[in-house]
């Protein structure tokens, strides 16, 4: 009784140890692959993070260059500042505008008839 005790002792013991190896073997890997995608995404969110301050320079370039040339009037000629009001005056008064064209029918025909 005392062998099959022993024996069974033993037993339980490898099979524990088996257990235990297997568990942090199991951990180890859970914890390598944890640390991979931790990896992958702080280079994800750095590719992003430098894409979206990429994006928001030419935003604001274009913003500036925007506001530089249609709202403050910097390498505007007559003719886009003319078209920036008319396009102001046809999205606020649309009926103010069509009879503005209409007044203005007479001087565009009489243009073309002199050319």
């Amino acid at each position: 009784m005392a062998i099959v005790a022993i024996t069974t002792s033993k037993n339980l013991e490898r099979q524990t140890q088996n257990n235990l190896d297997r568990t942090q073997s199991f951990i180890q890997e859970q914890y390598d692959k944890t640390k991979d995608v931790l990896a992958e995404i702080d280079k994800r969110s750095t590719i992003t993070e430098n894409t979206v301050n990429e994006s928001l320079k030419k935003i604001l370039g274009t913003t500036n260059k925007t506001v530089d040339e249609y709202i403050v009037g910097k390498n505007q000629d007559l003719g886009d500042q003319l078209e920036f009001m008319l396009m102001q005056l046809i999205k606020q008064d649309p009926e103010r505008a069509e009879k503005l064209f209409e007044s203005l029918k007479p001087l565009i025909a009489h243009d073309k008839n002199s050319r």
